[in-house]
């Protein structure tokens, strides 16, 4: 691939992926809503409930790795080096701090919560995911905008 095209490629990507953040984000924070609202769970339909963690989880997993690894997995690697550029690399390390702090934060209203009421580990440990990666997807898509409206 010529360097001129990659590099047009990796504008494309870097456009793109800034584009796609919200839109994922406000899915993944959709999904966690109806599922904390009680839409689909403890209605008695057991495999309800396990298609909706699974499915939670599989869209977890993905939002993790994109976070960690900054996606464009089919593109080629010179396109990939260049879309994780510097500033890249910064903002998912802040995207990734701030969904710690928020995961910690998290832990401890489930902490102070539990002390009146019984919390199930399997809700705890969902809502502390959820808060996290969510917290740390509307980072890295609000520093991502950001940097592509600046240009």
């Amino acid at each position: 691939m010529k360097q001129g095209s990659v590099i047009a490629a990796a504008d494309r990507v870097s456009d793109r992926r800034a584009r796609a953040l919200p839109f994922i984000t406000f899915l993944f924070v959709g999904q966690q809503a109806l599922y904390f609202l009680g839409f689909g769970a403890g209605t008695g339909d057991q495999q309800i409930h396990n298609v909706l963690l699974v499915s939670w989880a599989a869209l977890s997993a993905i939002m993790l790795f994109v976070l960690t690894t900054g996606g464009a997995w089919f593109h080629p690697r010179a396109v990939r080096r260049l879309v994780n550029d510097e500033v890249t690399c910064a903002h998912r390390s802040t995207a990734l701090s701030t969904g710690f702090v928020a995961s910690m934060v998290a832990c401890m209203v489930v902490y102070v919560v539990s002390i009146t009421e019984v919390v199930e580990g399997l809700e705890a440990a969902h809502l502390v995911m959820s808060v996290g990666i969510a917290s740390a997807l509307l980072r890295f898509a609000f520093l991502e905008r950001r940097a592509a409206q600046n240009g």
